[in-house]
């Protein structure tokens, strides 16, 4: 199963959240939550974190652009377990990290989850919507063989 879709939620005053109940079926329960590369963070269950960051780990030491999103990702990286409902305490230094006030968005890309506060996400997904066409051709131009 992958997880798919847009939910929203909010951030009650204790700063948790919870996962939307199709996503909790799916991403289990001993959950990473890391700051992404855009204002969002990123949710993974430990199996799925070790494949996000094998890019990583899989480069040698001695690059310091390895060294750079290790700290990055790992760095900012929370072990966290929701409770029975599903929810769980975002790290004040993450909430920072993705601007998150009283409500989120949760969307589920295939193996991962990203959290985005709900007015910094609907203005990306403007962004996103008028360059979509660029976006795709970018991306064709990368998957041409050399």
């Amino acid at each position: 199963m992958v997880l798919v879709g847009e939910y929203n939620s909010k951030v009650t005053s204790g700063k948790r959240i919870a996962i939307p109940k199709s996503f909790r079926k799916i991403i289990g329960k001993e959950l990473i939550v890391t700051r992404g590369f855009e204002p969002h963070l990123i949710l993974v269950n430990q199996p799925q974190f070790t494949n996000l960051t094998r890019g990583v780990s899989d480069q040698p030491f001695i690059s310091g652009e390895v060294r750079e999103v290790s700290r990055y990702l790992l760095g900012g990286a929370f072990e966290v377990q929701p409770d029975s409902q599903g929810r769980f305490v975002i790290p004040e230094k993450l909430l920072s990290h993705a601007n998150i006030g009283n409500q989120v968005v949760f969307l589920g890309l295939g193996q991962w989850v990203e959290i985005w506060d709900e007015v910094v996400w609907q203005k990306h997904e403007q962004t996103l919507g008028k360059h979509s066409a660029q976006i795709a051709n970018r991306l064709s131009r990368l998957a041409e063989p050399a």
